[in-house]
């Protein structure tokens, strides 16, 4: 190095680094899809929803609990709540109108849950037979792949996925 001059980088090298990185860092974003990984934890999200919602209520009855009074459907996207916390509640008063803190083995969550999205295309419905105490509880999910659960879950519905003990409720 000559005597006066300074080591570093010139503003070009700068330059064209960053354009490296910013490229490489757009190539990352479209391998991974973002939306597509959201999309398929949504999804996750529904099934296993659904399945604890289906364990909770058949161990309501289990406990002898029945559905009278009920006249459903309910929906997670029902008006009528002040807000989510309102709505997720599981002393009958949530969007399922069923006490589930009077489960023997007690509830598995301490809120109801809730679509991800919670609007009117994705949502959670619970529909109920009073007189055979059966029920259906139904959501629609995001991806391709498993929106072909939904023509393949036993139900009534292609459109939805259905899970429950009676599949021609809703």
């Amino acid at each position: 190095m000559f005597k006066g001059q300074r080591g570093g980088f010139s503003f070009i090298q700068i330059l064209i680094i960053l354009a490296l990185i910013a490229m490489l860092g757009g190539a990352i974003i479209y391998i991974l899809k973002p939306s597509k990984v959201l999309e398929k934890s949504r999804d996750a999200k529904r099934f296993a929803d659904i399945k604890e919602l289906s364990m909770a209520v058949n161990q309501y009855l289990a406990d002898k609990h029945d559905f009278q009074g009920l006249v459903g459907p309910y929906s997670s996207i029902d008006t009528g709540f002040f807000d989510d916390a309102t709505r997720e509640k599981i002393d009958s008063k949530g969007w399922i109108p069923l006490d589930f803190t009077i489960i023997s083995t007690g509830a598995s969550f301490n809120s109801l849950p809730i679509d991800p999205l919670n609007n009117s295309t994705y949502n959670y419905r619970l529909g109920v037979s009073v007189n055979n105490k059966t029920y259906e509880f139904n959501c629609v999910f995001e991806r391709p792949e498993n929106i072909t659960k939904h023509s393949t879950d036993g139900g009534n519905d292609p459109n939805v996925y259905e899970l429950g003990t009676d599949l021609t409720i809703l």
